[in-house]
């Protein structure tokens, strides 16, 4: 009788750790898989500075946006509705992925979508993102992993 109660008490023991780690390990949270893509990581500056100055450095599922303010428009006289990152929170790292060609940043809780080009030249040694803001072709060089 005792080797019954002994094998019953196990058996419970052995279900209720199954479902445990059935609930604790499953599939249920997806937020892991949305990063940027592993050649897209990296620090990037403008290719060209005629305009427009910036940087963006992307980890992981973060990028921070540096430069592009506002008074580079005023100061150069140009349509502040082609700034790259226009309406995007600045120096500060946001939650962000990569998928399909589109960026996917949040800022100020809100998610939007920006797409973009990536190419390389030169034997993959010079790596390039190519945006598009209102018309306006933004070239970013890869300078650091």
């Amino acid at each position: 009788m005792k080797n019954i109660n002994i094998f019953s008490c196990f058996r419970i023991i052995f279900v209720c750790l199954s479902v445990f780690f059935i609930t604790s390990c499953g599939d249920s949270d997806q937020s892991d898989r949305k990063v940027f893509d592993y050649n897209l990581r990296g620090t990037w500056l403008s290719a060209d500075n005629s305009v427009f100055a910036g940087e963006l450095v992307i980890e992981y599922n973060r990028i921070t946006i540096i430069g592009y303010q506002e008074s580079q428009s005023l100061v150069h006289g140009v349509d502040d509705e082609k700034r790259p990152f226009r309406g995007f929170t600045k120096e500060t790292p946001l939650i962000g992925y990569s998928e399909e060609g589109f960026f996917y940043i949040q800022t100020a809780g809100d998610w939007k979508a920006i797409p973009y080009m990536y190419f390389t030249e030169n034997s993959v040694r010079d790596r390039f993102l190519r945006f598009n803001f209102g018309e306006r072709e933004e070239l970013l060089r890869r300078v650091a992993d």
